[in-house]
């Protein structure tokens, strides 16, 4: 079954041009983060360059401990680390 794309109506003008003029941002990202509920220069800025402390702990992610102990067996062992991607370029080697 195909899937249909569901496009969002235009954002308000107004927080948007607030966004675009106080962040110096692209319109089409402004119209984004006013659709994501980002209204304010505060919030959009909380959103695209967060401190260290507003992340989520990345071991709340389920499996994350898993994942972690694979990477440093992997590394410990000398073992080449794939990475996702596209090309062989993108395969990542550790040094560690």
């Amino acid at each position: 079954m195909p899937h249909r794309w569901a496009v969002a109506p235009p954002s308000e003008p107004g927080p948007v041009e607030s966004l675009v003029n106080a962040l110096e941002i692209p319109p089409t990202l402004a119209g984004l983060l006013v659709q994501r509920g980002y209204l304010t220069p505060d919030d959009a800025k909380r959103f695209l360059r967060p401190t260290l402390e507003s992340l989520s702990d990345p071991f709340e992610l389920r499996h994350m401990d898993r994942a972690v102990e694979s990477v440093a067996r992997a590394v410990r062992e000398g073992q080449t680390i794939p990475g996702r991607g596209s090309s062989p370029r993108c395969i990542a080697h550790s040094d560690v």
